[in-house]
Formats: C-alpha cells, structure tokens, sequence
C-alpha cells in the first residue's frame, strides 16, 4: 500500500470536491495526488484516511471512496463492513468545515456535504447504514434525513421504512409544508403497505393532516402560503389514493371547493370513472371555471375515462376551441388518449383561426408521421397552395387566403412533405406577398430535392428578375447560417 502519512500531508494542503474550479494549488492536488489514488481502484488508502481526525481528510477519503464505487452494487465483506461503517460516521459528522471553489468559501459539515453522494450511490450498498443512522436520529429531523429517506429508503418498501414514515407523519405538522411535503413524496416512492394495520395508520394521518390543512384555508390570507397550502392538500389526496387509502371523500369534498390547477387529476381519474359525483364535478368545473390551467387538468382526466363520458370527444373539443388551448402536453395527452383524429382536425382548419392554424401545426410537428396517414388533411393544405388570391372575388376571401397560406407554407416548411413541396414553385411565381413568396422559395432550397432545384433553375435561367431575387435571397440566408424565421 502506497505511504499514508505521504499522502495525507499532500491532501492536507486543502480540499476541492472537484478540479474544475479549484485553487491552482488545490487543483494540483487533486489531479496529481488525489486522482492518481483513485485510478488504482483500492479503497484501503481511503479507508486508512478517513481515521484522520482531520475534516479535510475525511472528506478526500469519502470522496475517493464515492468514486471508487460509483456504478457499484457489490463489495466484499470486509470492505462492506467498513464502508457501512464511515456511512454511519459521515452522518454523524455535524462539525463545519471550510474549502473555496475559485474564490468562492463554503462552510460546511461533512454530513450535509456527503451527503449527496450517499444518495448517488447504488442503494444496494447504502440502504442499511442508511437505515441504521435514521432510525438512531428519528428525533433529529432535517434536510438531510429528508434527502436520505427520498433518494435510498423510500425507494424499497421495507416494513422498517414504513415505521419511520409513520413516525414522521406523525411527529411533523403539516404547517410545515416542505417537511410534510418530504413524506409525502417518499410515501409515494414506496408505491405500495402490504401490512393491513399499517395502511389503516398511514390512512389515518393523512385523514387528519388533510382535516388540518381544510381548516387552516380559512384563516390564509397570504396567497403564496394559500397555494402551498393546497399543493400538499393535492398531494396527500394523489399518494393516499395511490397507495389504496379510502380518501373518496375527503378527495369530492376537495375537487368541489377548488379553483387552483390540480396536475395530479389524471392520477387520480382512473379510480374515480366509476364515480357518478365525480364525473358531474368535471363537468360543472369545466363549464364554470375560468381558470384555464385548471381546464386543462380536467380535459387531461376526462380524456382518459371518455368511456364513462357521454359526449366526452365533443365536449373536449369545443373547450378547446372555447380557451384556444395549444399546449403540447394537453395535445400529448389527447392524441394518446385517441381523442384527436383526423375529422377533428380538419374541422379545425376549414374553421382556421390563427391559434387553431397553430394548434394543427403542433400536432403535425409532434406527429410528423400524420402528414402521411391523414389524406384529408394533406389535400385540403394541398388545395391551399393551389388557390391564389386572383381566383377569389371578396376581398374578405382574399385576406383569409393569405393567412391560409402561411400556415399551409409553414407546414410544408416543417413536414419537408414531397406533395406539398411540389406546389411551392407556383406559389414563388404567382404571389405578390413578399414574405410567402419568400417561405415558398425557402421550402424548396431547403427540401434536398434534386428535381424541385432543378425546376427553380430553369426558372432563373428564363427570367433574369426571378435569377436576381433568387441569389439576393440565397446570399441573405447564407449570411444568416440559413436561419429563417418563418
């Protein structure tokens, strides 16, 4: 084993977690003394460092030790022992200790500044220490707990993790937001209490902090404080039900009295689809609310029990088209649910307002394989391109039109679709718009297509006008590394 001593006075001169933006001096410790220690893969010399009293130490110990096993998931029973061991210690670690990032100065304990790398290990070597330290400190709550219980123990649902969550649901009021917040969240990670009587205990404290919270709303008047107040609310509700609690009620009472976003409604709808009252609460909610996020998160619920919904798919749709929603994830959802198909979309692009031209491009972009499958759609943006303003008599008409054929020249600009590419040429040639003429042109040096920039070519070569504007444009775009804001 290299020499100790001679490693430790070199460590000894100061400590970075990392070499990018260390001291110079520290940074040649770390790349010279430090790593080199590292590549030989041995946890001895880190062991033997972490006895130094020396904070400093230890904390290039643990380091070392962290970087040795990172990916990890075996140790042999030796190095195991020890391991858990400097786990256990590290935790315990409560004095403050100094290093500098650049000229930056952190004080910190070695607890709160390991403790993240615990969590980044393989929980197959940290679960038990881990474990061990918690239930040793159960009346010593704080961040770090808070981390470990998240990242390692609520992630197995082992009955002695379900002790200490019951423990701290318990122990901390839910005026603590972040705190109970913390438990609830690691509930949720152990997904499922196989023990009937723990279940009842856990169903039992999320009743009342869900009691508590109702009734502290009453007297918030701070809004900030009030929206808190509600999340955790929500969050009780979605991993109480997740975990098979009996919270119908108290989750019907909720969803009446609310006019907040709740992004948790999709969790939560699947085991309600049954439920008479909460399908008409959607319903009322979606006809009354004006809160728009809110809106969204029940037409999230509703396009997963549509079966239970008699007219779900109109009602669907003429909310959208009432708060001209275009958010990609409401479109996710919708498509995924098989509430969007093709009839419903080319409703919305005979009716083509701007914000339904945008919702249909969104769609198309998202689902580029759509311009393809859906022919409507393909021949009515077809259609588009082959019409030119001098074919219409109104001048109400005509104005439509060009609006109708930005979209139609974005969407061939996006989809790169051969059939919509085709009609550019006619639309370079015949518009007076400078800007279409300039999205048409666009499209067709940039679909790679061999015969559309042959096609352009003899244009240019017959009209010296249509050679002069070409090559202005192709220089500008040059110029611009092809950016074209279209």
């Amino acid at each position: 084993m290299q020499n100790v001593e001679k490693i430790a006075r070199e460590l000894s001169k100061g400590y970075a977690p990392q070499s990018d933006g260390a001291k110079p001096r520290i940074k040649k410790v770390y790349d010279q003394t430090f790593l080199s220690l590292v590549k030989r893969k041995d946890l001895r010399p880190f062991f033997k460092l972490y006895e130094y009293e020396d904070p400093i130490m230890k904390a290039w110990a643990f380091q070392g030790i962290y970087r040795i096993l990172e990916g990890k998931k075996t140790l042999s029973e030796k190095n195991k022992d020890q391991f858990e061991q400097i786990v256990k210690d590290i935790l315990s670690q409560t004095k403050k200790f100094s290093y500098y990032i650049g000229d930056i100065e952190d004080n910190v304990s070695l607890r709160e500044h390991h403790a993240n790398r615990i969590c980044w290990l393989d929980s197959s070597l940290t679960f038990e220490p881990v474990l061990n330290y918690v239930q040793s400190h159960q009346d010593k709550w704080d961040k770090v707990i808070g981390e470990l219980l998240l990242e390692i123990l609520s992630q197995k649902s082992d009955p002695r993790v379900i002790d200490l969550l019951l423990t701290y649901m318990e122990d901390i009021d839910p005026s603590n937001i972040q705190d109970k917040k913390t438990i609830i969240q690691a509930f949720n990670n152990v997904g499922t209490i196989k023990d009937t009587k723990k279940l009842q205990s856990a169903e039992g404290l999320f009743k009342q902090d869900f009691k508590k919270l109702q009734h502290s709303l009453k007297t918030i008047s701070n809004k900030g404080v009030k929206r808190n107040t509600i999340l955790l609310m929500e969050d009780i509700l979605t991993t109480g039900i997740k975990l098979n609690m009996d919270l119908k009620t108290e989750t019907l009472d909720f969803l009446e009295k609310l006019d907040w976003t709740f992004p948790n409604l999709d969790q939560i709808a699947i085991d309600f689809k049954d439920n008479e009252r909460f399908r008409t609460i959607l319903l009322k909610k979606l006809e009354k609310t004006e809160n728009k996020r809110l809106v969204k998160d029940i037409l999230n619920a509703i396009s997963l029990i549509q079966e239970d919904i008699p007219h779900s798919k109109e009602i669907i749709i003429n909310t959208i088209q009432r708060h001209q929603f275009n958010e990609t994830d409401l479109i996710i959802n919708l498509m995924e649910s098989d509430t969007l198909n093709e009839s419903i979309i080319l409703t919305l692009l005979e009716d083509g307002k701007p914000w339904e031209q945008e919702f249909i491009r969104e769609v198309l972009n998202l689902y580029p394989d759509k311009i393809n499958e859906w022919n409507k759609i393909r021949n009515a943006i077809t259609e588009i391109l082959n019409t030119f303003p001098e074919d219409l008599d109104k001048k109400e008409q005509k104005s439509h039109l060009i609006e109708q054929k930005k979209f139609a020249l974005q969407v061939t600009i996006d989809q790169k679709n051969l059939d919509l590419l085709k009609k550019c040429l006619s639309n370079f040639l015949n518009l007076n718009d400078e800007e279409l003429r300039k999205m048409a042109l666009f499209a067709i040096m940039t679909s790679q297509n061999d015969d559309l920039l042959v096609d352009l070519r003899k244009e240019m070569d017959k009209d010296d006008s249509i050679k002069k504007y070409v090559t202005k444009f192709w220089k500008q775009l040059e110029r611009r590394d092809w950016k074209f804001y279209y």
